[in-house]
């Protein structure tokens, strides 16, 4: 109702009435939610099992992982991807989308590399560059326009390059 565009922490989802429909809302609006494992983990005592980070997955719900006062937690963004990995056995793949998440929810100018909405779009890119490979040749004219007018396409692209040097160099896939 309020026409929220992210919701932080969002560990309450299970408790809510019809938290379900909730959940497909969230989804079908594109809603993301942050997830910062370690402070649900500290401050509220939601963890693992607990915690509703497979309910919004399950549902479509975007979700980004986030760090909340890390001076308190004494944590950095990457404890929370390796908490991730470990406690809810997520592949490089599941990895990747994550991070890629959290670009495309970033409140960052522009529009997006990606079509239409992270969790309905499998990550394709926009139509302007659907011929351009980020890591493997430099953007076409006109994609390298769009990422010249969008600095938040252009963030995606530079974090594709990085994925596609990481890949090559340690033999990840997609």
């Amino acid at each position: 109702m309020a026409g929220a565009e992210r919701i932080g922490h969002g560990v309450d989802l299970v408790h809510e009435d019809d938290w379900q429909q909730l959940a497909r809302t969230m989804a079908r609006r594109d809603v993301a939610v942050e997830v910062p494992f370690s402070s649900n983990k500290q401050i509220l005592g939601v963890a693992g099992d607990d915690h509703p980070f497979n309910a919004y997955r399950r549902y479509g719900v975007p979700v980004v992982l986030a760090t909340d006062d890390p001076g308190v937690s004494r944590i950095d963004i990457s404890h929370e991807y390796q908490y991730a990995r470990a406690t809810y056995d997520l592949s490089y793949p599941e990895l990747k989308d994550l991070a890629r998440a959290s670009l495309t929810y970033a409140f960052l100018d522009g529009g997006s590399l990606w079509a239409g909405g992270e969790a309905r779009s499998g990550y394709r890119p926009v139509r302007v560059c659907a011929g351009s490979r980020p890591g493997a040749a430099p953007p076409t004219p006109a994609c390298a326009d769009y990422l010249a007018d969008n600095a938040k396409a252009a963030t995606e692209w530079r974090q594709e390059v990085a994925f596609a040097g990481f890949e090559r160099r340690y033999g990840a896939t997609r």
